[in-house]
């Protein structure tokens, strides 16, 4: 009997959408488990100030990631288009131009990297003791993006598929083997910052390789040809992706220039902490993030059909489950955080990491739904607007942070708050409403669903007060059991509060078939 292999399992769209989102989520959460026990190791081995370095270093990499979004923020987009409306030979001449594009780029940038490590201690604070460990650690993370960017455009395979569960399986691999490789890299030699810029390497050669398997088996119609490739075709690429560009430099404005902020107006010690404070934001925004992700093939292959109301209902569904999801952990952070960083972070201060993470995660409560909403405008090609939206509170950010640290004693706590409340302004005046204009919706067509997340965290938070004063979980055995009967009761909760009837079908049934239960579903 032949053997049936994943990538070859055909299932109907909206099942396919479920196992994506499924797959992704045990896909972060590995990866988050990975880090919940290698975080707190690596900071006391390496203390704060040390481990704050490698987030600067992949700040700066974000930096550099501009220049590959010009070119590449639309690109798949195009190609998954052109592929679905059949015409491969159009597909072919974006996939092509858009290799041997992000080829120049990386030679490019190989050239400024070395440049930038060699003046290193010219444009950061580093002090003696770990100017050379960080100089191989920027060294490494930059190589990294060097190589991803060269090898990145053939992941665009499982989006043409709408197959990104392939893609968490992947990167659960590529987690287990950073892990492994920081386990015997801190346990059997003397500790280096620059074992983190090594750890990242490895997964990003391992995901090339899938990458390319995944290339051939499911999209043998794309290839690389430099006879396909077309400078007319970078350029337009660019033209329109040049706005993703500006945009990702408002979202760097956003969130990557905190670290940097602190380096420079405060001190190594305060960027440290800001940097394991943003530990547990960071994660729960990469984990709607990462839900995002799953949706936007089938946005944008609606979109190539051309029915606006079924892109609309993908979107709100989308926006809903996003919610239900990310919401159950930021709950949990608002209810337990001052119990999970005394246990996850013993060195440091419970209490100050409490409140930089919540000041973080404020802007979150309104914008889980973020990068949803965002692909709205790379799908209708309305880039330019968010663009020019993104800058511009990317840039009211950082002029405010700045002028706040400057002249008031808030400190670190202003660069974790302030910028997280002007994302949220800008997020529900300007995002959510232009989203809705340019799929021919009503602006406030979106709103319900963004505001479910805050009926959601408002309830899930105030049961989690009440468990966290009946139980007082102060061992991670207790705290543990917490999290799954917190976790339990928020998901059923969310189930009815945020989820719509017909999402609620959707969900139920998937459970029910996986569950082999012969039950109606009933409403």
């Amino acid at each position: 009997m032949k053997k049936i292999r994943l990538i070859d399992i055909e299932m109907p769209r909206s099942i396919q959408s479920i196992v994506n989102m499924i797959a992704n989520i045990i896909s972060y959460v590995i990866s988050l488990f990975i880090s919940f026990f290698l975080t707190p190791y690596i900071v006391r081995t390496l203390g704060a100030e040390a481990t704050g370095f490698f987030s600067l270093a992949m700040n700066f990499v974000s930096y550099a990631t501009l220049v590959r979004t010009a070119l590449n923020g639309v690109g798949s987009r195009y190609i998954i288009v052109s592929f679905h409306k059949g015409k491969i030979d159009e597909a072919n001449k974006y996939f092509s131009s858009l290799f041997f594009g992000d080829l120049f780029i990386s030679i490019v940038f190989f050239f400024l990297g070395v440049g930038c490590v060699l003046n290193l201690e010219k444009i950061i604070s580093i002090s003696d003791s770990l100017l050379i460990d960080v100089k191989i650690l920027f060294s490494l993370v930059f190589f990294n993006f060097i190589f991803t960017c060269a090898t990145g455009i053939i992941n665009v395979s499982c989006q043409v598929k709408n197959k990104v569960y392939l893609q968490s399986i992947r990167d659960i691999q590529g987690y287990i083997i950073r892990a492994v490789l920081l386990v015997v890299l801190f346990g059997f030699f003397t500790p280096k910052a620059f074992f983190l810029g090594l750890s990242v390497i490895a997964p990003s050669v391992v995901a090339a390789l899938y990458n390319f398997y995944y290339w051939k088996k499911l999209t043998p119609e794309l290839v690389i040809s430099k006879d396909l490739a077309s400078f007319s075709v970078i350029k337009k690429l660019v033209s329109k992706g040049i706005w993703n560009s500006f945009s990702s430099l408002g979202t760097i404005l956003l969130t990557n220039f905190d670290l940097l902020i602190a380096n420079l107006l405060l001190s190594e010690k305060d960027m440290g902490v800001l940097s394991v404070s943003k530990s547990m934001p960071g994660m729960i925004s990469g984990f709607g993030a990462t839900i995002a992700t799953v949706f936007l093939p089938s946005i944008t292959i609606d979109y190539a059909k051309e029915d606006k109301r079924i892109v609309a209902k993908t979107i709100v569904d989308a926006v809903r489950i996003t919610t239900f999801v990310v919401t159950i952990p930021l709950s949990f952070l608002f209810a337990f955080g001052i119990n999970f960083y005394s246990l996850w972070q013993p060195t440091l201060d419970p209490l100050q990491l409490q409140m930089l993470s919540c000041l973080a995660v404020f802007g979150l409560i309104f914008t889980v739904s973020g990068s949803i909403l965002a692909n709205v405008f790379t799908v209708t090609l309305h880039v330019k607007q968010s663009a020019v939206i993104v800058f511009v509170t990317g840039l009211i950010s950082i002029l405010s942070t700045y002028i706040v640290v400057k002249f008031t004693n808030f400190g670190v706590y202003a660069i974790a708050g302030v910028s997280s409340f002007v994302n949220a302004i800008s997020y529900l005046f300007f995002i959510a409403t232009l989203a809705a204009k340019f799929l021919g919706l009503k602006r406030t067509y979106f709103m319900k669903a963004i505001f479910s997340s805050c009926y959601s965290i408002i309830v899930l938070s105030v049961i989690g007060y009440i468990l966290n004063k009946l139980l007082n979980p102060n061992t991670w055995l207790l705290l543990i059991i917490t999290a799954v009967i917190f976790a339990t009761i928020s998901a059923i909760i969310n189930y009815f509060i945020v989820l719509e009837k017909n999402t609620r079908k959707i969900v139920y049934g998937f459970l029910v078939k996986k569950l082999n239960l012969n039950k109606g579903v009933k409403q």
